[in-house]
């Protein structure tokens, strides 16, 4: 049983930890990010020669802040599954995916489907590789091929909701933790490649909505630039490298950016990113929301394209301002995909009487006479 007393214990040690560490204050980052623009050329030398890092566009002294977008679609699909009980003999595991698709203007609408997976247990066994791994990456899977095909969700009435000139596909996740975990040969490579080439050869628009990011690039490179002498001497005589230390990126766009501002689009050409075609490689840039400064990631030839990146960053900022803070598409698509306690019942109920479960096992069955 959890010791609470020890936890209240814990977690204030960590929050006298971390109230004792140095950051920047408003004004010392803004200062930095100008001083930044002023020498970005030689920050993003020292950027590519050291990290294989850089930014597309410029980086300006006043950052752009994105627009109404105007008449768009959006479409969201999310995954959600269950396992079972893991210590049964047999099992399979449900994936259930859900699928929505907004459409603004002067048509607005709303569209939503969900639709199950299943996993047989003799898929969910592979050498050195756990089962939660292989359904969670069978998931992903899931995601991006439904995102970017072509078959759309339709209304209740059955009628196809009609997609705006431009339609944004958004994910929820990372497209960096995707192009770097679903890979395990050349097999799986090729196979993720062609199915975003596909989608750059189509001109789908993907992104991937991160919140809550907790990535370091930009203010590694900062710390870097501030060592190497690049910046004004202050920085070095305030220490700001070891106060950039502390930070994220998320945390630094935060101090820097107004409300509905973003960043310049910044790419990392180092393994394993350099295995994939210069195009359809991850990017990402910062938006500033009134509640968090999130994490946008585009391949390649969106990052280069200034007015794509523009139109993305007014949609996900649309869509964060429906949402209450959080994009009103994924949301949608949490909910479709959802499994309830009822339906996972049902599941476990339904699995065990066509045989593709053992039912509970005794470690299980122990643990609900012990009240756990």
């Amino acid at each position: 049983m959890l010791d609470r007393v020890q936890l209240v214990r814990a977690l204030r040690a960590l929050e006298n930890t971390r109230s004792a560490e140095s950051s920047l204050s408003q004004g010392q980052a803004q200062a930095l990010y100008r001083a930044a623009s002023a020498r970005q050329a030689d920050v993003l030398q020292l950027g590519v020669e050291s990290a294989g890092m850089g930014w597309y566009g410029s980086w300006d002294q006043k950052p752009p802040v994105a627009a109404q977008p105007g008449t768009y679609a959006v479409r969201a699909v999310d995954g959600s599954y269950v396992y079972g009980d893991r210590h049964a003999p047999t099992t399979c595991a449900l994936i259930n995916y859900g699928d929505v698709l907004f459409s603004y203007g002067e048509a607005s609408a709303m569209a939503h489907r969900s639709y199950p997976e299943l996993i047989p247990a003799i898929d969910l066994h592979s050498p050195g590789i756990p089962a939660l791994q292989i359904i969670e990456e069978q998931m992903a899977w899931g995601e991006l091929k439904a995102l970017l095909a072509r078959s759309y969700p339709s209304t209740g009435s059955g009628r196809a909701v009609v997609c705006a000139p431009h339609l944004l596909n958004l994910m929820d996740g990372s497209l960096f933790w995707w192009q770097r975990n679903l890979v395990r040969d050349g097999a799986t490579l090729e196979r993720l490649s062609a199915l975003l080439r596909t989608a750059q050869e189509s001109r789908c628009l993907y992104a991937a909505y991160v919140s809550a990011p907790s990535g370091r690039e930009v203010v590694t490179l900062l710390q870097k630039a501030c060592t190497a002498g690049l910046l004004p001497e202050i920085w070095h005589a305030q220490d700001s490298a070891a106060s950039l230390a502390y930070m994220n990126d998320s945390q630094f766009y935060r101090l820097v950016l107004p409300i509905g501002g973003y960043s310049p689009c910044f790419y990392v050409n180092s393994f394993p990113w350099f295995q994939y075609d210069q195009a359809i490689r991850p990017c990402f840039f910062y938006l500033k929301l009134p509640q968090e400064c999130a994490r946008i990631e585009v391949p390649v030839w969106i990052a280069g394209d200034a007015t794509l990146c523009a139109w993305i960053a007014a949609c996900a900022y649309d869509q964060c301002r429906k949402g209450g803070g959080y994009p009103v598409a994924l949301a949608h698509a949490h909910v479709q995909a959802h499994i309830s306690a009822q339906d996972r019942l049902l599941f476990a109920q339904l699995a065990s009487l066509s045989g593709r479960s053992d039912g509970q096992s005794p470690k299980l069955q122990r643990k609900h006479l012990l009240g756990v």
